[in-house]
C-alpha cells in the first residue's frame, strides 16, 4: 500500500504544515504525473516512515533541508530507481551522475508544473533524493548489494533557468546542493562531474 504524500500531522513545524494543507491537491498532481511517466518497477517511492499496519509513508512533501539551519521547505520528492551499478567498474560519482542525468530534468519538470506552489514566498526551493543499487558482481550477481543515493536541493531560480536551457546540466548541478550517502551513511557535500556518466 502506497501512502505517498506525507500527512500535516507528520510535519514537526507550523510552516511545513501550513504548506501540506494548503497544497494537498498539488502534491497529488506531482504523485499523479511521476506515475504516468514511470512505472512502480522503474521508479518508487521511498518510505520515510512505516506505519503500524505496514503501509509506507512517503515521500512527496515540503522537506526542510538538511544543509539549512534554519526551517526552509523545499517541494520534493524521495524516490527510488531500478537502477543497478557494478561497483567492480564504476565509481561513486559516475554512478551518481547517471541517475542525476537519468532521471533529475524529468522530474524537475513534473514538479515545476505545480507554478502556484512555487510562487509561494514560503518555499525556498525544490529537492529531490534519489537512490538505486550497487554491487559487486563477483560476489552477489543475483542477490545483495548496498543502497547509495543522493540529495538534490536548488533554488527555484536555478530550477527556473535549467529547464529554459539558460544554463547547462552542469552549470546546473554545480549550482545545486548535493549530498551523497551510502548503505544510509552520509558522505557530505558531493561535486558531479556529468561527463563521466556511463
Amino acid at each position: 500500500m502506497e501512502q505517498v504524500i506525507i500527512s500535516p500531522s507528520q510535519y514537526s513545524t507550523e510552516k511545513g504544515k501550513t504548506l501540506a494543507i494548503k497544497y494537498y491537491r498539488n502534491l497529488q498532481n506531482i504523485f499523479e504525473n511521476i506515475r504516468a511517466k514511470y512505472t512502480s518497477a522503474e521508479i518508487e517511492f521511498v518510505s520515510t516512515k512505516t506505519l503500524s499496519d505496514g503501509s509506507v509513508l512517503g515521500g512527496i512533501a515540503f522537506f526542510k533541508s538538511e544543509l539549512d539551519s534554519e526551517d526552509n521547505r523545499y517541494l520534493g520528492v524521495v524516490i527510488g530507481t531500478s537502477d543497478i551499478f557494478n561497483t567492480l567498474q564504476t565509481d561513486f560519482n559516475k554512478r551518481a551522475s547517471t541517475v542525476v542525468s537519468k532521471y533529475v530534468r524529468d522530474i524537475l519538470e513534473i514538479i515545476s508544473k505545480e507554478k502556484e506552489v512555487l510562487l509561494d514566498e514560503k518555499v525556498t526551493g525544490i529537492y529531490i533524493h534519489i537512490s538505486w543499487w550497487a554491487r559487486d558482481f563477483l560476489t552477489s550477481r543475483y542477490y545483495g548489494g548496498k543502497v547509495e543515493g543522493i540529495s538534490l536541493q536548488c533554488s527555484q531560480e536555478d530550477c527556473k533557468k535549467y529547464l529554459k536551457l539558460e544554463i547547462s546540466n552542469q552549470e546546473f548541478i554545480d549550482k545545486s546542493k548535493i549530498t551523497g550517502w551510502q548503505d544510509n551513511i552520509l558522505l557530505g557535500k558531493i561535486e558531479l562531474d556529468l561527463k563521466q556518466i556511463l
